[in-house]
């Protein structure tokens, strides 16, 4: 498996392969705003074969999650270290994962494995204003857009694959993502152009003191 910063690849079940091709997102708004915190995933030929050990963490800082959205595999295990110099209660009650970590300090830290796909609002008990989502996939690719939009999705395989989109503050149902059909044959780079609208500011909240 290959992590590099928010984009993870597994171990595709294909053997073989000479070229492989590379995708390009750019998301922004209808007024042309990039969105960052957007969620990338790629599905198609070849399957994922393999979770990394301990490769998630969200921390809290500042009263603050870090990062604001993450993707994960199915099956992964994320920490949760505390940071701060105060006590966090962490916990989520979506239905794609529940869990409740109770208070804990600075240097402590909690895990939770994430064994169903979907979308875990992340949340602290004690700071209302504090918020993170976790999108859980089974796709063997998959990104978050940087403050620029864009997301790299690199060692795709020939064949149609489907790209989906995701945001946490998007209109509409709030779980299913925008979806489209991509062709990739031999090496070189695709890009893809995504208008997405939301329903809430596209910029994670602001650290708190």
């Amino acid at each position: 498996m290959k992590l590099l910063g928010s984009t993870f690849l597994f171990a595709m079940g294909m053997v073989g392969i000479a070229q492989a091709a590379d995708l390009r997102v750019e998301v922004k708004t209808p007024e042309g705003t990039p969105l960052a915190h957007a969620v990338v995933t790629v599905s198609g030929p070849g399957k994922a074969t393999g979770v990394p050990a301990n490769a998630f963490s969200m921390a809290q800082k500042n009263k603050t999650f870090i990062p604001f959205v993450m993707v994960v595999p199915v099956g992964a295990k994320v920490a949760f270290p505390n940071q701060d110099e105060i006590k966090h209660h962490v916990f989520s009650f979506s239905p794609a994962k529940r869990f409740e970590h109770e208070l804990y300090g600075k240097g402590e830290t909690r895990t939770v494995v994430f064994d169903k796909p979907g979308t875990v609002a992340i949340g602290c008990n004690i700071h209302d204003r504090m918020e993170a989502y976790i999108r859980v996939t089974e796709a063997p690719l998959a990104a978050v857009t940087d403050e620029k939009g864009v997301a790299m999705l690199s060692g795709i395989t020939d064949g149609e694959h489907t790209v989906e989109i995701w945001h946490p503050y998007q209109k509409g149902d709030s779980d299913t993502p925008i979806s489209r059909k991509v062709s990739f044959s031999g090496s070189g780079i695709t890009t893809e152009v995504v208008e997405m609208t939301i329903g809430q500011s596209p910029r994670a909240p602001q650290q708190q003191n």
